[in-house]
């Protein structure tokens, strides 16, 4: 059981130390915000003309 924490472990590291990790977990949380509020930016827009 000890093996199998210590890869678990070792995994975990290597995918979090990773740079591409970073950004996605700062971005994606972004992107998906922009994804709600730009329509709404847009229809407001649209409503005002």
């Amino acid at each position: 059981m000890k093996k199998i924490l210590i890869i678990i472990k070792r995994e975990y590291l290597s995918r979090v130390k990773k740079r591409s990790f970073i950004v996605m977990t700062i971005l994606g949380p972004l992107l998906m915000a922009a994804m709600f509020i730009v329509p709404v930016y847009i229809a407001q827009m649209s409503e005002g003309t």
